[in-house]
Parts: structure tokens; C-alpha cells; sequence
């Protein structure tokens, strides 16, 4: 049986537990971030495997002639080019169902801070408002009874929907509708946004006879609010927006 140990490669940053346990059966190469001008040229053809939490790309893998896996840390993969992975063979793994729970209880969290406004309530505590100037604020508003669109109904995506069902009704859009939920199915992403927006309160609070009965939604309007979202965000953050994209103001 050899004795050799495997290479493998971190580029940046990953979860000090994740190093540790790789060091029990591995050798580690770590470079400070995924830049393939980084590698030693000497130990690369020796390095085997890769475990990242971010970019990995083809110019890396075409550096690394070795190289039979790069495992991502984490549930998406969006910074790996699979293309150029699968065209060499190498297999790219990532690692599902380990958060959706706790990302599901995350939104949740965003959701009843949002619309209770716990957040602003702690700081009023904190600062000691509460002695000069009173009782915080009752907030207004409640998830009770609050119309719901969540975009991909994915794990998390029912990890959310199933913490929300005693709160709210629950609409959503993903490429196919999912067998076995009673969730309301649109086959598009604007038919959803378009829905909630008919049925809010504030948009019918603003209609009158001499205008038009639907509100107006537009294809930019709806794919602007998407897009400035989801530029910025991570796989999970991104489905986190897309769940609070249905709450009403």
C-alpha cells in the first residue's frame, strides 16, 4: 500500500476545519488566491485535488496537469468552470444540504426583522432610549396574512416555504412546477412579481376610477430588480432575496 499523499491545492481563503481534517491524509499547497501565476511550477504535475470556497478556473486547471478533482465548499459552484473541468476529466463536487436549514432559518429571521423591526428595537434598548424616552414604537406591520413569491423552489427554497406556511400564502416560479405542493405555480418570473404587485395592499390603496385597475409592470422593471440583487449576492444570499422579493413593504 503507498504512502504517498496526496497534493492538494487551496487557493484563498476556506474553513479552518476544512484544513485541518485535509491535513490528517493530505499535503497541503495554499496560494493567497486563485491565480495560476502563483503555483510553484515545481509542484504542480504533483498536485492531484483542489478544495475552494470561491474561483477556480480553466487557466488554474490547465496548470495543474494532474489535477482529478476540485472540491467546492459549499452548495453552489457558480465560480468553477465545469465546462473546462468536465472537458479534462476532472470531477467537481460540492457539497448540498448541509446549510439548507440553516439558511432557511436565516430568511426567516430577515423576514420577522424586517417587518417587526427587532433590529431597531434592541439598539432603542441598548442605548437607553426606553428611559427617556419611552416604549419603542409598535411597529405597524405583520407577516400575518402577507403574500409570498419565492424565486426557485429548490432545497432551501422549500426549507423557506415550509417555515412560512403558518404566516403567509405562498406563490412561486422555477423552469417546471414541483409535484406535490399546493404553493401557487407561475410560469414566470414577471407573472409572479406581477401577481404579488396586483395583490398588494399599498398598490390597491393607491387606485382610483380615473386610472387603470392593474398596476403596471414592466419586463425591465422586473429583471432591473432581479439583476441589482443578484450581482451582488452568493448562491445563498441570493436565494434569500429572491424569497423576500414577494414581501410587500
Amino acid at each position: 500500500m503507498s504512502d504517498i499523499r496526496p497534493k492538494i491545492l487551496i487557493p484563498g481563503q476556506i474553513r479552518e476545519r476544512v484544513i485541518l481534517r485535509l491535513q490528517e491524509k493530505c499535503d497541503i499547497v495554499r496560494i493567497e488566491r486563485a491565480d495560476p501565476d502563483l503555483i510553484d511550477p515545481e509542484l504542480a504535475p504533483e498536485i492531484t485535488g483542489a478544495a475552494v470556497s470561491g474561483r477556480f478556473s480553466a487557466e488554474l486547471m490547465e496548470r495543474l496537469p494532474a489535477l482529478r478533482i476540485i472540491a467546492s465548499f459549499g452548495v453552489g459552484y457558480d465560480g468553477v468552470d465545469v465546462g473546462a473541468a468536465a472537458a479534462r476529466g476532472i470531477v467537481v463536487t460540492n457539497t448540498p444540504d448541509v446549510l439548507n436549514e440553516e439558511v432557511a432559518d436565516t430568511t426567516l429571521a430577515l423576514l420577522l426583522n424586517t417587518v417587526r423591526r427587532y433590529p431597531q428595537a434592541e439598539a432603542w434598548l441598548r442605548e437607553g432610549r426606553w428611559e427617556r424616552d419611552g416604549q419603542f414604537p409598535l411597529t405597524p406591520l405583520t407577516l400575518r396574512g402577507r403574500k409570498i413569491g419565492i424565486y426557485g423552489l429548490g432545497r432551501i427554497g422549500m426549507a423557506i416555504a415550509r417555515r412560512l406556511e403558518g404566516f403567509v400564502e405562498i406563490s412561486y416560479h422555477t423552469r417546471t412546477p414541483r409535484p406535490g405542493v399546493a404553493y401557487t405555480y407561475h410560469s414566470t418570473l414577471l407573472g409572479l412579481a406581477s401577481a404579488w404587485i396586483r395583490s398588494s395592499p399599498s398598490c390597491r390603496r393607491r387606485r382610483t376610477p380615473t386610472r387603470r385597475s392593474t398596476p403596471r409592470f414592466s419586463a425591465r422593471s422586473g429583471q432591473t430588480a432581479f439583476s441589482s440583487m443578484s450581482a451582488v449576492a452568493g448562491p445563498w444570499t441570493r436565494t434569500i432575496l429572491r424569497a423576500l422579493f414577494g414581501m410587500a413593504r
